[in-house]
């Protein structure tokens, strides 16, 4: 149990590091140091930055990325789809670190990459779900089975890189939620402008019935 409150701990503490000065700027070192313990007890435990990294995907990030895409099933209108926006916001914001520097953690890390690349396809799956959802419920237009897919993957990406926006260009007014909620209208007003061409081809469809 000790041991396991250890390495709890020690992820803790990575998380807070990286989210501050970013990953490719703290070592191993400096993570044992702030800690107050030596870095042979952190090696007892991780072997390398790379592999706390990996831990704090596998526990933590993909984690929450799962419980987001089970969320999916209930996100069946506008207000809910914010709400899913919202939680991203406050997601992106607990790991900020992970998405500032994804390309250069993927190359240090090519099984990191790997476990990513997986999760990304239940995410898309989650997304199209939500999509599925909004058409069924009347709120935006039946989209192409051909680009069901991709749009799914477009939803992602607008949320991720509005997030990436919001935080690199705004001003940081804290952190976790607090940062998350200065950032949410930002992220859902672009989710609008995304989803806006779908529910105009709603409105064609049904007055195209009417006719």
């Amino acid at each position: 149990m000790k041991n396991n409150k250890t390495k709890g701990r020690i992820l803790d503490k990575s998380i807070e590091m990286f989210n501050v000065r970013q990953a490719s700027n703290v070592s191993t070192v400096q993570i044992s140091k702030d800690m107050g313990i030596s870095p042979g007890n952190l090696y007892y435990y991780y072997s390398n930055k790379e592999e706390i990294i990996r831990k704090v995907w596998e526990e933590r990030i993909c984690a929450e990325i799962l419980s987001l895409a089970d969320a999916a099933d209930e996100t069946d209108s506008e207000e809910k789809l914010r709400d899913y926006c919202e939680k991203y916001a406050e997601h992106y914001a607990r790991y900020s670190f992970f998405y500032l520097e994804m390309p250069t953690l993927f190359a240090n890390d090519r099984e990191l990459k790997k476990a990513y690349l997986e999760t990304v396809e239940k995410e898309t799956d989650a997304a199209v779900k939500i999509l599925n959802n909004l058409a069924e419920a009347g709120v935006i237009g039946e989209i192409d089975s051909m680009y069901k897919k991709f749009t799914g993957m477009n939803l992602i990406t607008v949320m991720r890189n509005s997030w990436i926006d919001a935080f690199c260009l705004g001003e940081r007014s804290g952190s976790g939620s607090d940062e998350a909620a200065g950032h949410t209208e930002y992220i859902w007003g672009r989710m609008k402008a995304f989803i806006e061409p779908y529910m105009r081809d709603k409105v064609d469809e049904e007055e195209i019935q009417q006719q």
